[in-house]
Order: C-alpha cells, then sequence, then structure tokens
C-alpha cells in the first residue's frame, strides 16, 4: 500500500516539474506552411490604405435650350344636337323641363289609353316641330304601344330626324327583339337611309349581326366591301366572326384573300 501511493506522488512530481519546463521554453517561430506539397510564407499584414483623394468639382450643366413652341392643334367638326336632345338621350328620354317632363308623361297616358289616337297626334307635332322632346322621349313607348301605326312613323324618324339620337333611339325601338323575316329587308332598308349617318348604320350593323337570318352573312358581307366608313365595315367584320358559321367563316376567308382597296 506503502509502495503504491509513493508511486503516485512520483509521477504527480514528475508531470509537475515537465510543465515548468514547457512554460519556460521560448514560443517558436512560425514556420511555413504546407498545401499539396508546397510551403508557403504567411501573408504579412497589409499597410493601411492611404487616405481616398479629394473628388474634383463637377463641371457645371450646361443650360438646356428653350422648348420650340407646341404646334397648334388641328380643328376639329363637331356635330353638336340641341340641348334638349342631349338631355334626353342621357337621362333615358326624360327632359331636363319640368313642364316638358309632365307633358311626356301626358303622352304616356294617351298611348296607353288610345295608342292609334296619340300616334297621330305625335305625328303632327313632328310636322311642326321634328324635333319636339314629348315625342322623341317617348319613342320606345311608341315601340311597345301596339298600335300598326308605331312602325311607320319610327321608320320616318329613323329614316328623316335631324336629330342623331333621335334617329338612333327609333332604329334600336323598330329593330328591337324582332328577328322575323321582314326584319332582314327593313334593317336593309334604314341602312341605305342613313348614308350619311356613320351611329345610325353601327347600330344597323350590329342588330343585322344578331339575326339569325342566314341572309344576314351576305348583307354584313356587301357592307364589308362598299361601306366607305372604316369603322362600319371594322363593326360588320367582327358581326361575321361572332357567327361562327360554316357560311361566315367562308366570306371572312374571301374577304381576306381580297386585294386590300385603296382609298
Amino acid at each position: 500500500m506503502k509502495v503504491k501511493t509513493f508511486g503516485v506522488l512520483a509521477g504527480v512530481l514528475v508531470l509537475i516539474m515537465c510543465g515548468n519546463l514547457l512554460a519556460q521554453r521560448p514560443a517558436p517561430a512560425p514556420r511555413p506552411f504546407e498545401y499539396f506539397g508546397e510551403y508557403f510564407e504567411l501573408m504579412p499584414p497589409l499597410p493601411p490604405m492611404p487616405p481616398m483623394p479629394a473628388m474634383p468639382p463637377l463641371p457645371p450643366m450646361p443650360e438646356m435650350p428653350e422648348m420650340p413652341p407646341m404646334p397648334p392643334m388641328p380643328s376639329f367638326n363637331f356635330h353638336y344636337e340641341p340641348f334638349e336632345q342631349l338631355a334626353i338621350a342621357a337621362q333615358g328620354g326624360q327632359s331636363a323641363d319640368p313642364e316638358t317632363r309632365l307633358q311626356q308623361e301626358v303622352f304616356r297616358s294617351l298611348l296607353r289609353n288610345n295608342a292609334d289616337r296619340a300616334i297621330d297626334l305625335a305625328t303632327e307635332r313632328l310636322k311642326t316641330n321634328p324635333a319636339d322632346p314629348v315625342i322623341l322621349g317617348n319613342l320606345g313607348a311608341i315601340a311597345n304601344s301596339g298600335s300598326a301605326k308605331a312602325q311607320p312613323l319610327l321608320l320616318s324618324i329613323a329614316k328623316t330626324s335631324t336629330s342623331t339620337p333621335a334617329r338612333r333611339e327609333a332604329t334600336l325601338s323598330v329593330v328591337r327583339n324582332r328577328d322575323d323575316k321582314d326584319a332582314l329587308a327593313l334593317l336593309e332598308d334604314l341602312y341605305k337611309a342613313n348614308a350619311d349617318n356613320v351611329e345610325v348604320r353601327r347600330v344597323v350593323v350590329s342588330s343585322i349581326g344578331r339575326m339569325s337570318d342566314p341572309r344576314a352573312v351576305t348583307v354584313l358581307a356587301n357592307i364589308v366591301r362598299n361601306d366607305t366608313d372604316e369603322s362600319i365595315r371594322r363593326s360588320a367584320i367582327r358581326a361575321l366572326g361572332t357567327r361562327q358559321d360554316q357560311e361566315s367563316m367562308k366570306v371572312l376567308e374571301e374577304l381576306l384573300k381580297a386585294a386590300p382597296r385603296r382609298g
């Protein structure tokens, strides 16, 4: 037991002496390190970066030349409708004038009770004043009156009225919800009667495009070929495209092959 204790103490003493000797040994000088069999010296510390030189001042910006004056805008030729007619169109047939609204209501009451007599009165009023707001504001009511005299009056307005909104509304009233055998001929007649009115022709072309009558394809093709207004021709082309039947596709192919019209 004593021998073992003595051995342990001797070993501890030896370890303490070796530690002291290692602590007193000077640190080794840095050695080069090996990289893939080659020795490289450690990189020396980098010197401090010198201060950045001051930036030279920027040269002054050159003065911008003055903009030349804008050229004058071309004048536009607008077609002005009477204020009363614009008010009727904007309010769906209702005039801005209270007295006119009262007369419009009186006329509708006459239509409900005696449509034929009311339309006779409307015809007489339009002879005196073709822009009569009482009548032009009730075109939809006239169309729905059920009177046999309604359509001739609406056709007359659609063809001869001096008011473009009245022509347009009368055309819509005539062709609305119609798809009978006579509707196409009626629309063709309205189209020809409005050779000077693009808006009404556009309404007619749109109505023809919605018809199920196969003869409408020929009418639309003729409009594409012969109308003088590009927007109307484009409307007729779109109407042909929405039909999606074989005859319409054939006409569109023929139009695509045709030489462009110069004008």
